[in-house]
């Protein structure tokens, strides 16, 4: 549809063409102040009719006059509110609530001393029936030339696709206004002093608490990117410490190994094409902690000569003797000393090796070293683990109340790894980071050596026995358990 708008200082007016000369359509205006558009249409079921195709008004507020004068009208789903202009005030009568001028009569001319305009927003601008039209005038210079005039109320301007040039200035009452969320004209109502001064105050406290809450939001926000900032700062810096902590750690567990490891595991090493040590696995501190429920004492083994043992393998959470074998400070409780210290007085970390092999020895066999001597002198439960595996009878090790119900592989793996633990020299034994090593792998292991304990009091000669009785010093390869269980 083509519109033309026609605005001359004889008339102003709207006319419109369809691009189709075949549509028919026409304009009604109904007695009740509604307008219709309707367009002539053939229906094939009723034949030819007029059809409604648009109608005003569309809501409350699109009746004329809805507030009555010099009120802003503004409906929603639910009611129409009226709002008096600034400088009027609500006055009710029998039948009709009024906005009335609030110095009415007090002036004059116009609105006295001091008087200016309170710009209002978004409006639908008042009846222009009694406006006058000043095509050629700023904004600024409209302004003044109501000033001029005692009976103009206000201005806005008549062409906002001109940038603001033309205008018209209304003379008398204020009629058929309305307020819009959005759009519509800004509209310049004409106030005394003490309006004007009101509306700047207001004006000023509008934007003083706008600037007051951009002032807070951009704090918060700034508060907030700089606790987020340090957050990840200091989370940057913490993994950089722990990185450092775990790589000296690393060093720490590597060089350890190097001074410790076996021959036997070298050449194993060696034979696999690997370069330098065993390979070892390493845990975080969060999976230690979770294994021991936070280092909680109801998990701790003991305490050696290194510090605090606690359960980490589950099939030794149960064992009792555990913490009686690594409580002492030396690990001298009898059946759990290592040669060197039962002979020499000597410790090291790989007396509390000795101590955890003839640990697992006895919770494979569910017998205690010192019981098992008593039960038949001529034997213990190294001698007695030993002589199985050299017969390659390991499995018999197992206390018979288990049955056939363990896996058969982990358990021949466990026995190896408890006569390397108990072998007569310390070089010989493996460190604790080897052993949590070969328990947690499937790599080959080497081949235990006989114990000092293995060894029978009828293998040894006369002249070491009776070394050993009268009190000298013997090869450690010599000594019996029966005389330690003397003592």
């Amino acid at each position: 549809m083509n519109f033309s708008f026609i605005n001359t200082n004889d008339e102003v007016y709207l006319t419109f063409q369809l691009p189709d000369d075949s549509i028919f359509t026409r304009f009604v205006l109904g007695q009740g102040g509604t307008v219709q558009r309707t367009v002539w249409l053939k229906d094939r079921a009723n034949g030819e009719e007029w059809v409604q195709f648009w109608e005003a008004p569309e809501d409350r507020c699109d009746q004329y006059a809805r507030c009555r004068t010099a009120a802003l009208c503004n409906s929603n789903d639910i009611k129409v509110v009226c709002t008096c202009l600034p400088g009027f005030a609500r006055e009710s009568d029998q039948w009709n609530t009024n906005c009335v001028e609030k110095q009415k009569g007090v002036h004059a001319c116009g609105k006295g001393n001091g008087e200016g305009f309170v710009k209002i927003p978004s409006l639908r601008i008042p009846d222009a029936r009694n406006a006058i039209s000043y095509p050629n005038l700023s904004m600024q210079e409209c302004g003044k030339e109501c000033l001029k005039s005692c009976n103009c109320t206000g201005y806005a301007s008549a062409d906002v696709t001109t940038g603001g040039r033309g205008c018209f200035a209304w003379n008398g009452e204020l009629n058929d206004m309305r307020q819009y969320d959005k759009d519509g004209q800004d509209f310049y109502l004409r106030v005394d002093a003490e309006e004007l001064a009101n509306s700047k105050r207001n004006s000023k406290g509008s934007s003083g608490t706008t600037k007051v809450l951009i002032i807070i939001i951009f704090s918060a926000v700034s508060g907030v990117l700089l606790v987020i900032c340090a957050f990840f700062s200091w989370r940057k810096h913490a993994k950089k410490k722990g990185q450092r902590q775990r790589q000296r750690y690393r060093e720490m567990i590597l060089r350890d190994s190097t001074a410790n490891v076996s021959n036997e595991e070298f050449a194993g090493a060696n034979k696999r094409g690997e370069s330098g040590n065993i390979e070892l696995t390493f845990f975080d501190l969060d999976a230690i902690k979770a294994a021991t429920d936070n280092f909680s004492p109801p998990n701790k083994l003991g305490q050696g000569g290194f510090g605090p043992v606690y359960k980490v393998l589950s099939h030794m959470v149960s064992f009792s003797s555990a913490s009686n074998a690594l409580s002492n400070p030396r690990g001298a409780l009898s059946g759990y000393m290592s040669p060197e210290y039962a002979l020499d007085g000597l410790f090291s970390e790989k007396s509390d090796v000795f101590s955890f092999g003839v640990l697992l020895l006895e919770v494979i066999s569910g017998r205690k070293n010192i019981g098992f001597f008593r039960q038949d002198p001529d034997s213990n439960l190294m001698r007695y683990a030993w002589d199985l595996w050299n017969s390659n009878r390991a499995l018999e090790l197992v206390d018979s109340s288990m049955g056939d119900a363990y896996p058969a592989d982990e358990v021949m793996r466990c026995i190896q790894v408890g006569l390397l633990c108990v072998q007569d020299q310390a070089i010989d034994r493996p460190t604790m980071v080897s052993i949590v090593f070969m328990l947690c792998n499937k790599k080959v292991l080497p081949l235990p050596k006989q114990p000092v304990f293995a060894v029978k009091t009828g293998q040894s000669n006369r002249s070491n026995v009776d070394s050993v009785s009268t009190g000298t010093k013997s090869s450690v390869n010599e000594v019996t358990f029966t005389m330690l269980d003397a003592r």
